[in-house]
């Protein structure tokens, strides 16, 4: 790439490639839009991705089960055959029957953990208080379940991790016993994934980090807005910097947010009760789905990488020459090397078009849509030079781009007459 310092003075270059400070301009884009969606997927990822499991708290009633499955028993012999033709379990029969020791031992056999000390006894009283109306100072890990009795715990909370090895197997399901007092006491503890807490838990419990999440999308959006902007030459020529660079960097951050979130939303609800929340667990297949829509997410990324150029896009028009200041460098181009000026219009390649018009034909609900999209132009000039290379300037997104033609005409560049023709016109207004 040549660089011709004879072209632009010292300080035309530092105010359109570099910042105060010294950092350069490319750079400094670049950290602004890093902090912008690193900001924005960490407050998505904090606010959705659920705790990997919550403790389902209730002291258990075994005088009121043991009568509630005499009933049942009772009613089944009675009825189940005659109703539905289906034999009873002799077992299920003989359930609630026996001494309430008896029905104890048959329930918690298998699944019992026994526990004795203060902690448990505090833990019992406060879940035993809240539920029976005498405490409201659990009433925030209550379910939303209409009429239900269940408190909801994070696993790590007081004595409970005592119980995790047991409920965390293949069984989520024990029965606590509280020793140490006049009598054993006991409370039914059942461990739930995301699957099976997202209709009834506390979100503050169910989403631990979604407190702060807003935090990190306000800290990326500050940073992204009031880093230093760019300021130009007076001879330099840029993009409009809210429609061609603000407008995309938001679409695109929205769009990316969007493809990113939905499988952290999906994984919550339908992953299997006994499998625990990975987004990139593929033994089910859920893994796949997480790579198709994060890929999806890097359409948003590449709407910000676009508008990263346009950001550190700019034309510098001085006496001798245009020089083409990219992400990557810059170009010179020499007035005198120029054989004249032409226009020129970009549309979309024709098999994109093609394979357009049948996405239309097949979703007709896009079909307004894709027509202008397959139908849009971006008008430019090119400029041919001497030594065979080609500059071409699109004009549609730039700022003040009538002084292109301005100092075309005053450097007695050829030109195409339906051009000229504009560029008098503009000279005429301007006057």
């Amino acid at each position: 790439m040549r660089q011709d310092t004879s072209l632009m003075s010292p300080l035309a270059a530092e105010q359109l490639t570099d910042m105060r400070g010294g950092i350069p301009r490319a750079a400094l884009e670049i950290i602004r839009r890093v902090f912008l969606m690193a900001g924005l997927l960490t407050s998505v990822w904090l606010a959705l991705v659920p705790a990997g499991g919550l403790l389902r708290l209730q002291p258990a009633d075994f005088a009121a089960d043991q009568e509630r499955y005499g009933r049942e028993a009772t009613d089944n012999a009675a009825f189940g055959n005659r109703l539905t033709g289906i034999s009873i379990d002799p077992a299920e029969i003989n359930r609630g029957r026996g001494t309430l020791d008896e029905f104890i031992a048959r329930q918690t056999k298998d699944r019992l953990v026994q526990v004795q000390g203060q902690e448990w006894d505090q833990l019992y009283n406060q879940v035993a208080d809240n539920l029976e109306g005498r405490s409201t100072s659990l009433n925030q890990h209550l379910s939303h379940d209409t009429g239900s009795s269940y408190l909801y715990f994070p696993t790590n909370h007081g004595p409970l991790p005592q119980v995790l090895p047991k409920v965390t197997g293949s069984d989520p399901f024990t029965y606590v016993r509280i020793d140490g007092g006049a009598k054993p006491r006991y409370m039914e503890v059942l461990y739930q994934r995301p699957s099976d807490t997202f209709r009834y838990a506390p979100a503050w419990l169910l989403y631990p980090s979604r407190s702060i999440a807003m935090w990190f999308a306000l800290a990326g959006v500050l940073l992204y807005a009031f880093l230093p902007w760019a300021k130009y030459a007076p001879e330099a020529v840029v993009c409009k910097r809210a429609r061609a660079v603000v407008v995309p960097d938001l679409l695109g951050a929205v769009m990316a947010c969007a493809f990113f979130a939905m499988p952290l939303l999906i994984l919550t609800r339908e992953v299997s009760s006994y499998s625990d929340f990975r987004v990139l667990d593929f033994s089910d297949g859920w893994g796949w789905l997480t790579v198709i829509l994060w890929a999806f997410a890097t359409g948003g990324l590449s709407i910000c990488v676009v508008a990263l150029w346009y950001a550190t896009f700019g034309l510098l028009l001085l006496p001798d020459g245009i020089r083409r200041v990219t992400l990557w460098g810059h170009t010179d181009w020499r007035y005198s090397d120029m054989t004249g000026v032409e226009p020129a219009v970009w549309t979309l390649p024709r098999w994109l078009r093609i394979l357009m018009f049948f996405g239309a034909l097949l979703n007709w609900r896009y079909a307004g849509t894709m027509i202008l999209g397959a139908s849009r132009q971006a008008l430019g000039i090119a400029l041919p030079c001497r030594n065979g290379r080609r500059l071409t300037i699109w004009l549609e997104h730039l700022q003040a781009g009538e002084r292109i033609f301005r100092a075309l005409a005053a450097a007695k560049i050829p030109m195409d007459a339906e051009l000229k023709n504009i560029i008098d016109q503009l000279s005429t207004e301007a006057h």
